[in-house]
């Protein structure tokens, strides 16, 4: 965890929400896992969604949460994630069908709306932010970027 202050779209500091996940990360993470196999990355005590910035920790789950809604079940356990990652300011989301089987097209424009939604939230915060910068202004501000 780092040691940065992160603040909400209203100003108010998320280190205690942040400190509380990072907390609580050992005893759900194979709870997670079970429940989205894709986010294993072969470590018992993080995620896929540990690895990317923790400003896109909501915006992620909620795209977790797409896809296991959107899922047809017998793909649950095929559908895998390469890497996940930020490039050009924006969510990179690498997905494959493990049996080299079609994507699902409402999958595919799942993850298009996500990796577009987060070229506006801001990577340590999560508040919105301008799409040709890494974070919100009051990041950049409070970093001296």
């Amino acid at each position: 965890m780092s040691n940065l202050c992160y603040h909400n779209a209203q100003g108010v500091c998320r280190e205690k929400d942040i400190k509380e996940r990072g907390a609580n990360r050992l005893e759900s993470s194979q709870a997670l896992i079970n429940k989205y196999p894709w986010l294993d990355i072969g470590d018992d005590e993080y995620t896929l969604i540990d690895l990317l910035p923790d400003g896109w920790y909501d915006l992620a789950w909620g795209l977790c949460i797409e896809l296991r809604n959107a899922l047809p079940p017998h793909l649950i356990d095929k559908y895998k994630v390469a890497e996940a990652k930020e490039k050009y300011y924006m969510l990179r989301w690498y997905d494959y069908i493990d049996d080299f089987g079609e994507m699902p097209e409402d999958i595919v424009d799942i993850v298009c709306k996500y990796e577009e939604k987060s070229r506006g939230v801001c990577m340590i915060c999560g508040a919105p932010k301008p799409k040709d910068q890494p974070f919100c202004d009051y990041c950049m501000e409070s970093r001296n970027m």
